[in-house]
């Protein structure tokens, strides 16, 4: 299976679960924690994957001019 944002999102919804489903605090806290966890892995995959989308897109461009403040 890929182990990517998609993964991660399974994932994520597999924790929920199980905080939902125990009645011991400790463990409602780490499910959560792990859930949360879960959630940033998956928005760091969509963000290479957006970014590797921009970069192919942009691979034949030459870049005129560098962006942001200039420096004199």
């Amino acid at each position: 299976m890929d182990r990517g944002a998609d993964y991660c999102w399974s994932k994520a919804a597999d924790y929920a679960r199980l905080a939902l489903a125990t009645s011991d605090e400790d463990e409602r806290s780490f499910f959560c924690l792990m859930r949360d966890n879960w959630i940033i892995a998956a928005n760091d995959f969509l963000m290479l994957e957006k970014g590797a989308r921009q970069d192919a897109g942009h691979a034949n461009e030459t870049p005129s001019q560098p962006s942001g403040p200039s420096v004199r």
